[in-house]
Protein backbone atom coordinates (compact mmCIF):
# COMPACT_ATOMS: atom_id res chain seq x y z
CA UNK A 1 0.00 0.00 0.00
CA UNK A 2 1.50 3.45 -0.86
CA UNK A 3 2.42 5.76 1.79
CA UNK A 4 -0.08 8.64 0.36
CA UNK A 5 -2.90 5.78 0.83
CA UNK A 6 -2.05 4.68 3.95
CA UNK A 7 -1.89 8.14 5.28
CA UNK A 8 -5.26 9.18 3.47
CA UNK A 9 -6.86 11.82 5.37
CA UNK A 10 -5.59 12.62 9.37
CA UNK A 11 -2.34 14.18 8.04
CA UNK A 12 -2.25 17.85 7.34
CA UNK A 13 0.37 20.53 8.28
CA UNK A 14 -1.72 23.71 8.45
CA UNK A 15 -0.61 27.35 9.70
CA UNK A 16 -2.39 30.53 10.65
CA UNK A 17 -2.09 33.33 8.60
CA UNK A 18 0.71 35.21 10.22
CA UNK A 19 2.14 38.84 9.68
CA UNK A 20 5.26 38.19 8.36
CA UNK A 21 7.39 41.54 9.89
CA UNK A 22 10.27 43.03 7.34
CA UNK A 23 13.61 42.11 9.71
CA UNK A 24 16.42 41.37 8.44
CA UNK A 25 18.19 39.25 10.98
CA UNK A 26 21.08 39.72 12.56
CA UNK A 27 21.71 35.96 13.15
CA UNK A 28 25.10 35.59 10.94
CA UNK A 29 26.02 32.38 9.85
CA UNK A 30 29.24 32.69 11.19
CA UNK A 31 -0.35 28.60 25.80
CA UNK A 32 -2.35 26.50 26.54
CA UNK A 33 -2.46 25.35 30.12
CA UNK A 34 0.67 24.62 31.54
CA UNK A 35 -0.66 21.14 32.90
CA UNK A 36 -3.20 18.60 31.60
CA UNK A 37 -6.98 19.43 32.21
CA UNK A 38 -9.55 17.06 31.71
CA UNK A 39 -12.92 18.83 32.45
CA UNK A 40 -12.78 19.02 35.95
CA UNK A 41 -9.37 19.00 36.97
CA UNK A 42 -9.48 15.34 37.74
CA UNK A 43 -6.02 14.88 35.50
CA UNK A 44 -2.69 16.55 35.93
CA UNK A 45 0.78 16.37 34.95
CA UNK A 46 3.51 15.85 37.80
CA UNK A 47 4.74 19.33 39.65
CA UNK A 48 7.79 20.03 42.23
CA UNK A 49 7.42 19.46 45.58
CA UNK A 50 8.73 21.78 46.74
CA UNK A 51 8.93 25.68 46.25
CA UNK A 52 11.58 27.72 43.74
CA UNK A 53 14.07 29.50 45.36
CA UNK A 54 15.44 31.22 42.46
CA UNK A 55 17.37 34.46 42.64
CA UNK A 56 15.44 35.76 39.90
CA UNK A 57 12.33 37.04 42.06
CA UNK A 58 14.09 39.66 42.56
CA UNK A 59 15.85 41.05 39.94
CA UNK A 60 16.11 44.32 41.01
CA UNK A 61 19.40 43.38 42.26
CA UNK A 62 20.57 42.95 38.01
CA UNK A 63 20.51 46.59 36.96
CA UNK A 64 22.64 46.17 33.87
CA UNK A 65 20.17 46.10 30.44
CA UNK A 66 19.92 43.94 27.78
CA UNK A 67 21.38 45.94 24.55
CA UNK A 68 18.41 47.23 22.03
CA UNK A 69 20.08 44.93 19.30
CA UNK A 70 19.24 42.02 21.05
CA UNK A 71 15.59 42.52 21.07
CA UNK A 72 15.76 43.79 16.77
CA UNK A 73 18.09 40.24 16.39
CA UNK A 74 15.09 37.89 18.00
CA UNK A 75 12.41 39.74 16.35
CA UNK A 76 12.66 36.71 13.34
CA UNK A 77 12.87 34.19 15.95
CA UNK A 78 10.01 34.94 17.38
CA UNK A 79 8.17 35.32 14.35
CA UNK A 80 9.03 31.72 13.82
CA UNK A 81 8.10 30.24 17.11
CA UNK A 82 4.69 31.87 16.85
CA UNK A 83 4.06 30.21 13.67
CA UNK A 84 5.45 26.55 15.39
CA UNK A 85 3.12 27.69 18.53
CA UNK A 86 -0.19 27.80 15.66
CA UNK A 87 0.91 25.02 13.06
CA UNK A 88 -1.32 22.21 13.23
CA UNK A 89 0.48 19.21 12.78
CA UNK A 90 -2.17 16.33 12.90
CA UNK A 91 -5.85 16.52 12.12
CA UNK A 92 -7.84 13.33 12.76
CA UNK A 93 -10.79 13.11 10.60
CA UNK A 94 -9.39 15.97 8.55
CA UNK A 95 -13.08 16.89 7.41
CA UNK A 96 -15.99 15.71 8.59
CA UNK A 97 -16.55 12.45 6.43
CA UNK A 98 -16.52 9.08 8.22
CA UNK A 99 -13.50 7.38 8.98
CA UNK A 100 -13.12 3.69 9.10
CA UNK A 101 -10.30 4.13 12.10
CA UNK A 102 -11.29 4.65 15.43
CA UNK A 103 -9.01 6.73 17.94
CA UNK A 104 -9.73 5.89 21.94
CA UNK A 105 -8.12 6.73 25.13
CA UNK A 106 -8.15 4.95 27.94
CA UNK A 107 -8.09 6.49 31.62
CA UNK A 108 -8.45 4.77 34.98
CA UNK A 109 -9.40 1.65 32.62
CA UNK A 110 -12.27 3.58 30.81
CA UNK A 111 -12.04 3.07 27.25
CA UNK A 112 -13.48 6.64 25.93
CA UNK A 113 -14.06 7.21 22.29
CA UNK A 114 -12.34 10.15 20.53
CA UNK A 115 -14.39 12.37 17.89
CA UNK A 116 -11.59 14.87 17.37
CA UNK A 117 -7.49 14.45 17.94
CA UNK A 118 -4.98 17.54 16.99
CA UNK A 119 -1.41 18.19 17.83
CA UNK A 120 -0.47 21.91 17.83
CA UNK A 121 1.61 23.46 19.84
CA UNK A 122 3.26 20.75 21.42
CA UNK A 123 0.11 19.32 22.85
CA UNK A 124 -2.56 16.73 21.84
CA UNK A 125 -6.09 18.19 21.76
CA UNK A 126 -8.78 15.66 22.28
CA UNK A 127 -12.46 15.70 21.71
CA UNK A 128 -14.22 12.85 23.24
CA UNK A 129 -17.61 11.59 22.23
CA UNK A 130 -19.47 13.14 25.33
CA UNK A 131 -18.16 16.62 24.81
CA UNK A 132 -15.40 16.45 26.98
CA UNK A 133 -12.18 17.99 25.75
CA UNK A 134 -8.58 16.85 26.87
CA UNK A 135 -5.17 18.75 26.51
CA UNK A 136 -2.07 16.80 27.22
CA UNK A 137 0.72 18.79 26.55
CA UNK A 138 4.57 17.06 25.13
CA UNK A 139 6.81 18.85 27.00
CA UNK A 140 6.18 19.64 31.17
CA UNK A 141 6.01 22.85 31.63
CA UNK A 142 8.13 22.81 34.98
CA UNK A 143 11.00 20.66 34.03
CA UNK A 144 10.56 20.64 30.52
CA UNK A 145 10.89 17.10 30.74
CA UNK A 146 8.88 14.91 27.82
CA UNK A 147 5.46 14.03 29.37
CA UNK A 148 4.83 10.87 27.57
CA UNK A 149 6.35 7.16 26.42
CA UNK A 150 5.79 5.14 23.71
CA UNK A 151 4.57 1.47 24.54
CA UNK A 152 4.39 -0.96 22.02
CA UNK A 153 1.70 0.68 19.28
CA UNK A 154 0.18 2.79 22.06
CA UNK A 155 1.48 6.74 23.31
CA UNK A 156 0.92 6.81 27.09
CA UNK A 157 1.15 10.36 29.03
CA UNK A 158 2.40 10.22 32.37
CA UNK A 159 -0.42 11.90 33.99
CA UNK A 160 -2.42 11.60 37.37
CA UNK A 161 -3.83 9.46 36.25
CA UNK A 162 -1.95 8.38 32.77
CA UNK A 163 -3.50 8.11 29.81
CA UNK A 164 -3.08 5.43 27.12
CA UNK A 165 -4.23 6.81 23.53
CA UNK A 166 -4.96 3.81 20.93
CA UNK A 167 -5.73 3.35 17.38
CA UNK A 168 -7.19 0.36 15.52
CA UNK A 169 -4.68 1.60 12.96
CA UNK A 170 -1.13 1.09 13.71
CA UNK A 171 -0.28 3.09 10.43
CA UNK A 172 -2.09 6.32 12.13
CA UNK A 173 -0.11 5.60 15.42
CA UNK A 174 3.04 5.44 13.42
CA UNK A 175 2.28 8.73 11.61
CA UNK A 176 1.08 10.32 14.35
CA UNK A 177 5.09 8.92 16.38
CA UNK A 178 6.57 10.61 13.76
CA UNK A 179 4.66 14.45 13.62
CA UNK A 180 5.40 14.51 17.58
CA UNK A 181 8.91 14.19 16.96
CA UNK A 182 8.45 16.88 14.26
CA UNK A 183 7.14 19.11 16.80
CA UNK A 184 9.75 18.77 19.33
CA UNK A 185 12.11 19.44 16.97
CA UNK A 186 11.25 22.39 15.34
CA UNK A 187 10.36 23.59 18.61
CA UNK A 188 13.84 22.87 20.46
CA UNK A 189 15.69 23.92 17.65
CA UNK A 190 14.38 27.43 17.42
CA UNK A 191 15.59 27.73 20.75
CA UNK A 192 18.95 27.04 20.07
CA UNK A 193 19.08 29.46 17.32
CA UNK A 194 17.33 32.25 19.80
CA UNK A 195 20.62 30.86 21.84
CA UNK A 196 23.02 31.47 19.20
CA UNK A 197 21.61 34.98 18.24
CA UNK A 198 21.95 35.76 22.73
CA UNK A 199 25.40 34.81 22.28
CA UNK A 200 26.49 36.78 18.63
CA UNK A 201 24.59 39.72 20.06
CA UNK A 202 24.93 40.11 24.46
CA UNK A 203 28.54 38.41 23.42
CA UNK A 204 29.76 41.28 21.48
CA UNK A 205 28.98 43.52 24.62
CA UNK A 206 30.61 41.27 27.04
CA UNK A 207 34.31 43.27 27.80
CA UNK A 208 36.26 40.01 28.50
CA UNK A 209 34.58 37.31 26.20
CA UNK A 210 37.83 36.69 24.81
CA UNK A 211 38.75 35.14 27.99
CA UNK A 212 35.41 33.32 28.56
CA UNK A 213 35.85 31.71 25.30
CA UNK A 214 39.54 30.91 25.76
CA UNK A 215 39.96 29.90 29.04
CA UNK A 216 41.49 26.65 29.91
CA UNK A 217 40.31 26.62 33.76
CA UNK A 218 38.17 24.79 35.65
CA UNK A 219 34.52 27.09 36.16
CA UNK A 220 33.03 26.85 39.29
CA UNK A 221 29.25 28.70 40.16
CA UNK A 222 26.12 28.44 41.87
CA UNK A 223 23.06 27.66 40.19
CA UNK A 224 19.51 25.29 40.43
CA UNK A 225 18.57 22.09 38.89
CA UNK A 226 15.56 20.49 38.64
CA UNK A 227 15.37 17.10 40.18
CA UNK A 228 12.21 15.02 39.75
CA UNK A 229 10.34 14.62 43.25
CA UNK A 230 12.22 17.28 44.23
CA UNK A 231 11.61 19.80 42.53
CA UNK A 232 14.17 23.36 42.04
CA UNK A 233 17.24 22.88 44.06
CA UNK A 234 20.29 24.82 44.71
CA UNK A 235 23.83 23.27 43.63
CA UNK A 236 27.06 24.00 43.02
CA UNK A 237 28.47 23.21 39.72
CA UNK A 238 31.94 22.45 39.05
CA UNK A 239 32.53 21.69 35.41
CA UNK A 240 36.02 20.36 34.54
CA UNK A 241 37.18 21.05 31.80
CA UNK A 242 41.31 21.47 32.40
CA UNK A 243 42.57 18.71 29.90
CA UNK A 244 44.99 15.62 30.13
CA UNK A 245 48.79 16.77 30.02
CA UNK A 246 48.90 13.31 28.05
CA UNK A 247 47.25 15.15 24.87
CA UNK A 248 47.87 18.39 25.67
CA UNK A 249 45.75 21.28 25.66
CA UNK A 250 45.08 22.04 22.16
CA UNK A 251 44.24 18.52 21.05
CA UNK A 252 40.66 18.61 21.93
CA UNK A 253 40.18 16.05 17.78
CA UNK A 254 41.95 13.66 20.13
CA UNK A 255 40.13 10.69 21.67
CA UNK A 256 41.23 11.51 25.41
CA UNK A 257 40.52 9.39 27.81
CA UNK A 258 36.39 8.94 29.11
CA UNK A 259 36.06 10.66 32.55
CA UNK A 260 38.30 13.69 31.93
CA UNK A 261 35.81 16.50 31.25
CA UNK A 262 32.80 16.44 33.53
CA UNK A 263 29.60 18.57 34.72
CA UNK A 264 29.25 17.63 38.49
CA UNK A 265 26.58 19.51 40.70
CA UNK A 266 27.21 19.84 44.66
CA UNK A 267 25.33 20.32 47.26
CA UNK A 268 27.88 22.78 48.66
CA UNK A 269 30.95 24.68 47.41
CA UNK A 270 33.46 21.92 49.05
CA UNK A 271 33.39 19.95 45.86
CA UNK A 272 37.59 18.98 46.19
CA UNK A 273 37.32 17.76 50.06
CA UNK A 274 37.90 13.68 50.07
CA UNK A 275 34.22 13.71 51.48
CA UNK A 276 33.00 14.90 48.20
CA UNK A 277 31.43 11.51 47.13
CA UNK A 278 28.18 12.27 49.23
CA UNK A 279 28.62 15.84 48.77
CA UNK A 280 27.64 14.87 44.60
CA UNK A 281 24.36 15.24 43.56
CA UNK A 282 24.54 14.10 39.58
CA UNK A 283 27.19 14.48 36.95
CA UNK A 284 27.34 14.26 33.29
CA UNK A 285 30.96 12.12 32.40
CA UNK A 286 31.62 13.07 29.13
CA UNK A 287 30.33 14.58 25.65
CA UNK A 288 28.81 11.25 24.21
CA UNK A 289 25.93 11.77 26.64
CA UNK A 290 24.95 14.88 25.78
CA UNK A 291 22.35 15.64 22.55
CA UNK A 292 21.77 19.35 22.58
CA UNK A 293 22.33 22.34 24.95
CA UNK A 294 20.54 25.47 24.61
CA UNK A 295 19.00 28.55 26.67
CA UNK A 296 15.00 27.73 27.24
CA UNK A 297 12.22 29.35 28.02
CA UNK A 298 9.34 27.90 29.64
CA UNK A 299 7.12 30.66 28.78
CA UNK A 300 7.53 30.61 25.15
CA UNK A 301 3.92 32.09 24.76
CA UNK A 302 5.07 35.20 26.03
CA UNK A 303 6.63 36.52 22.52
CA UNK A 304 7.12 40.09 23.14
CA UNK A 305 10.78 40.57 22.72
CA UNK A 306 11.32 42.11 26.32
CA UNK A 307 8.97 39.51 27.67
CA UNK A 308 10.89 36.40 26.26
CA UNK A 309 14.23 37.82 26.94
CA UNK A 310 13.28 38.04 30.95
CA UNK A 311 12.31 34.59 30.58
CA UNK A 312 14.63 32.93 28.93
CA UNK A 313 16.21 31.87 32.02
CA UNK A 314 16.86 27.91 31.86
CA UNK A 315 19.51 26.26 30.41
CA UNK A 316 18.06 22.95 28.47
CA UNK A 317 20.41 19.94 28.57
CA UNK A 318 19.39 17.06 26.47
CA UNK A 319 21.52 13.97 27.28
CA UNK A 320 21.57 11.29 30.36
CA UNK A 321 22.29 12.59 33.64
CA UNK A 322 24.27 10.37 36.48
CA UNK A 323 22.24 11.14 40.13
CA UNK A 324 23.92 9.97 43.03
CA UNK A 325 21.62 7.36 45.16
CA UNK A 326 23.98 8.15 48.27
CA UNK A 327 23.21 11.83 48.27
CA UNK A 328 20.55 13.06 50.80
CA UNK A 329 18.84 15.79 49.00
CA UNK A 330 16.13 16.84 51.67
CA UNK A 331 18.04 19.69 53.53
CA UNK A 332 19.16 21.45 50.18
CA UNK A 333 15.56 23.38 49.13
CA UNK A 334 15.17 24.75 52.85
CA UNK A 335 18.22 26.27 53.20
CA UNK A 336 18.39 30.47 53.73
CA UNK A 337 18.94 32.57 50.66
CA UNK A 338 22.65 32.88 49.65
CA UNK A 339 25.17 35.62 47.83
CA UNK A 340 26.48 33.39 45.03
CA UNK A 341 30.02 34.44 44.04
CA UNK A 342 31.88 33.31 41.22
CA UNK A 343 35.16 31.13 40.80
CA UNK A 344 37.54 29.94 38.78
CA UNK A 345 39.87 27.52 39.68
CA UNK A 346 42.34 25.40 38.12
CA UNK A 347 41.62 22.51 40.86
CA UNK A 348 40.80 18.89 39.40
CA UNK A 349 38.03 17.22 41.25
CA UNK A 350 40.17 14.95 43.28
CA UNK A 351 37.74 11.51 45.15
CA UNK A 352 34.61 12.01 42.70
CA UNK A 353 36.66 11.53 39.38
CA UNK A 354 34.87 8.56 37.15
CA UNK A 355 37.53 6.52 38.22
CA UNK A 356 36.77 6.30 41.92
CA UNK A 357 33.06 6.92 42.11
CA UNK A 358 31.18 3.81 42.90
CA UNK A 359 28.96 3.51 39.76
CA UNK A 360 26.54 0.99 41.31
CA UNK A 361 25.40 3.92 43.42
CA UNK A 362 24.35 6.22 40.72
CA UNK A 363 21.29 6.13 38.47
CA UNK A 364 20.94 7.35 35.38
CA UNK A 365 18.47 9.85 34.16
CA UNK A 366 17.94 9.99 30.43
CA UNK A 367 15.69 12.68 30.35
CA UNK A 368 18.44 15.22 30.66
CA UNK A 369 18.67 18.39 33.22
CA UNK A 370 17.35 21.84 33.08
CA UNK A 371 19.73 24.46 35.26
CA UNK A 372 18.46 27.74 36.44
CA UNK A 373 22.06 30.15 36.15
CA UNK A 374 21.61 32.61 39.17
CA UNK A 375 22.24 36.04 38.29
CA UNK A 376 25.09 37.91 39.50
CA UNK A 377 24.64 41.85 40.42
CA UNK A 378 25.84 44.04 37.97
CA UNK A 379 25.35 42.29 34.91
CA UNK A 380 22.74 40.94 32.92
CA UNK A 381 20.87 37.61 33.49
CA UNK A 382 21.87 37.03 29.66
CA UNK A 383 25.65 37.24 30.20
CA UNK A 384 25.40 34.59 33.33
CA UNK A 385 23.87 32.70 31.23
CA UNK A 386 26.39 32.79 28.68
CA UNK A 387 29.05 32.59 31.13
CA UNK A 388 27.12 29.64 32.45
CA UNK A 389 27.17 27.54 28.83
CA UNK A 390 30.50 28.35 27.17
CA UNK A 391 32.06 26.05 29.42
CA UNK A 392 29.26 23.11 28.88
CA UNK A 393 29.93 23.73 25.55
CA UNK A 394 33.43 22.97 25.44
CA UNK A 395 33.50 19.93 27.75
CA UNK A 396 30.51 18.48 25.30
CA UNK A 397 32.27 19.35 22.19
CA UNK A 398 28.84 21.27 21.12
CA UNK A 399 28.53 23.57 18.58
CA UNK A 400 31.94 23.60 17.23
CA UNK A 401 33.83 24.12 20.89
CA UNK A 402 36.12 24.52 22.28
CA UNK A 403 37.37 25.83 19.00
CA UNK A 404 35.59 28.21 16.93
CA UNK A 405 31.25 28.17 16.79
CA UNK A 406 30.40 26.69 13.65
CA UNK A 407 27.26 28.68 12.43
CA UNK A 408 25.82 27.39 9.19
CA UNK A 409 22.66 26.83 8.51
CA UNK A 410 23.98 23.62 6.71
CA UNK A 411 26.26 22.35 9.52
CA UNK A 412 24.67 19.55 11.55
CA UNK A 413 26.64 20.80 14.65
CA UNK A 414 25.42 24.33 14.67
CA UNK A 415 22.99 26.37 17.00
CA UNK A 416 21.95 27.45 13.65
CA UNK A 417 20.96 24.40 11.99
CA UNK A 418 18.34 24.53 9.26
CA UNK A 419 16.95 28.15 10.96
CA UNK A 420 14.62 28.89 7.97
CA UNK A 421 15.02 32.52 6.30
CA UNK A 422 12.16 34.34 6.19
CA UNK A 423 9.79 35.04 4.62
CA UNK A 424 10.16 31.12 4.79
CA UNK A 425 8.65 29.82 7.96
CA UNK A 426 9.01 25.84 7.80
CA UNK A 427 12.50 23.51 8.89
CA UNK A 428 11.19 21.00 6.40
CA UNK A 429 9.53 21.45 2.57
CA UNK A 430 6.26 20.33 2.05
CA UNK A 431 7.68 17.51 -0.24
CA UNK A 432 10.08 16.24 2.44
CA UNK A 433 7.18 15.96 5.20
CA UNK A 434 5.90 12.86 3.31
CA UNK A 435 9.55 11.34 3.09
CA UNK A 436 9.78 11.94 6.78
CA UNK A 437 6.55 10.37 7.17
CA UNK A 438 8.17 6.94 5.38
CA UNK A 439 11.38 7.60 7.23
CA UNK A 440 12.31 4.48 9.32
CA UNK A 441 11.60 5.45 12.67
CA UNK A 442 13.89 2.96 14.94
CA UNK A 443 12.71 3.75 18.25
CA UNK A 444 13.64 1.37 20.90
CA UNK A 445 12.44 2.19 24.28
CA UNK A 446 16.22 2.55 25.91
CA UNK A 447 16.56 6.84 25.40
CA UNK A 448 14.29 9.48 26.09
CA UNK A 449 12.30 10.62 23.64
CA UNK A 450 12.79 14.35 23.37
CA UNK A 451 16.38 13.46 22.93
CA UNK A 452 15.37 10.73 19.64
CA UNK A 453 12.98 13.27 18.29
CA UNK A 454 16.08 15.73 17.79
CA UNK A 455 18.51 13.10 16.72
CA UNK A 456 15.76 11.35 13.71
CA UNK A 457 14.73 14.85 12.77
CA UNK A 458 18.30 16.70 12.59
CA UNK A 459 19.66 13.45 10.54
CA UNK A 460 16.66 13.64 8.43
CA UNK A 461 17.16 17.42 7.48
CA UNK A 462 20.74 16.91 7.07
CA UNK A 463 20.25 14.86 4.41
CA UNK A 464 17.79 17.08 3.02
CA UNK A 465 19.92 19.78 2.45
CA UNK A 466 23.37 18.90 2.01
Amino acid sequence: MGLLQTLRKPVLLKKQQLTVPQVQSSISEGSVSSSSTFESGTLSTPTSSSPSTSAFSNRSAVFQETPAEVYRALKPILTLLENQSSKLYYEWPSDEKQVDENWTININDQIKPVKKLKLANNELIFELNDGKKLQLPLIDHDSSMGTFKYESNYIVFLTSPSVTLVCDNINYVSTLKRLISLSIFEHFSLFKSATGTFLSTVGLHIPDMHVVLNSEFNFKDWCEIYVEGQGWIRAWCHINRKRSSKFGLSSPQKNERKGKYQIKFYKDNKSTSPSSQSNLICYIPDSNNVEDVFFYNLRSSLLEPTNFVDNTNHIKLLGEIFFNQECNLNDISSRKSFSPKRSVSTASIKSSSSSSQNKSSFKVNKKGLLIRPIPHNGISHIETFIRFIIPIFDVTRKYGRPNHFKSSRNDMDSLMFGLPKLPHLDYFQHEDIKTLLSREYCYTGGEDLLSFSMNWCKNALNEYIN
